[in-house]
C-alpha cells in the first residue's frame, strides 16, 4: 500500500495542481488529507473542490475550522486574519458544507490523522516528547495503528516512539523501522524554511518507507 500524504494546501491551486500531477508518476493507491485547505491563497473553493471530486479523506485545520468561525483568528498573523476574512466572503455553500463535515481526527488505510496534535488542531508537533506522547495513545484509542499523520508546522518531520527524531536520506527516503512514528509532510500550499516548492509524501505501509 503506497499512501500519499498531503498537507497545508492552503488555497492554492498551482500548488496542488504540481502534486496531482508528480502523484500519476508515484503510483499512489491513496491519498489523504491533513487539512487547511484554505487559508492564505486565492483559490479556496478550486482546492476544496479537487479534494471532494477525488474524496480523499481529509481533517479539518485551524484555518479551515477559523473560516467557518469554529475557531477565533487571535493567534493567526495579520496576513492570515486578512485571507481569511476575504475566504469568509468567497467560500461558496458547497465549500462550507465540506468543511463543515471534517473530523478533526479520523483514519484512513489504517493510520490516524490529525492537523496539529490529537487534541489541538492550533497545537504544533516539534518536540520528541509530544510525538512519544501521542504515539503512546495509538495502542489504547485506535487499534492497530502505528503510524500518525500531522501537519500544520508546514516543515517535513518523523519521529519514532522511542523519541528519535528520523533523517531522511539525500533522496529524501527514509526507512522506518518497526517502531510507531509519526510524520509530518511539509506544506503544499506554503513552504517554510525551504526553497518554495510544494511538498507531500509517499508512505509505503508494506514496505514501512517514507519518501518525502
Amino acid at each position: 500500500m503506497r499512501l500519499a500524504v498531503v498537507s497545508d494546501i492552503h488555497a492554492n491551486l498551482p500548488a496542488l495542481e504540481a502534486v496531482i500531477a508528480d502523484l500519476e508518476r508515484q503510483a499512489v493507491d491513496g491519498v489523504v488529507v491533513l487539512g487547511d485547505l484554505v487559508g492564505y491563497g486565492a483559490w479556496p473553493n478550486e482546492c476544496i473542490d479537487a479534494v471532494r471530486s477525488r474524496a480523499w479523506p481529509c481533517v479539518a485545520g485551524n484555518h479551515d475550522l477559523i473560516a467557518l468561525g469554529r475557531l477565533s483568528d487571535v493567534r493567526c498573523i495579520p496576513m492570515a486574519r486578512r485571507t481569511l476574512d476575504w475566504t469568509r466572503q468567497v467560500l461558496t455553500a458547497e465549500s462550507v458544507a465540506l468543511l463543515s463535515e471534517l473530523p478533526l481526527v479520523t483514519t484512513a488505510h489504517g493510520v490516524v490523522l490529525a492537523h496539529g496534535t490529537l487534541d489541538d488542531p492550533q497545537e504544533y508537533m516539534t518536540t520528541s516528547a509530544q510525538a512519544m506522547s501521542a504515539l503512546s495513545r495509538l495502542e489504547t484509542e485506535w487499534a492497530g495503528a502505528d503510524v500518525l499523520l500531522v501537519g500544520h508546522t508546514h516543515r517535513p518531520w518523523a519521529c519514532s516512539a522511542d523519541g528519535r527524531v528520523l533523517t531522511p536520506g539525500e533522496d529524501g527516503s527514509l526507512e522506518l523501522g518497526v517502531l510507531p512514528v509519526v510524520l509530518n509532510p511539509g506544506a503544499v500550499g506554503q513552504v517554510r524554511g525551504g526553497a518554495p516548492r510544494a511538498r507531500y509524501l509517499v508512505l509505503d505501509l508494506s514496505q514501512r518507507r517514507a519518501t518525502f
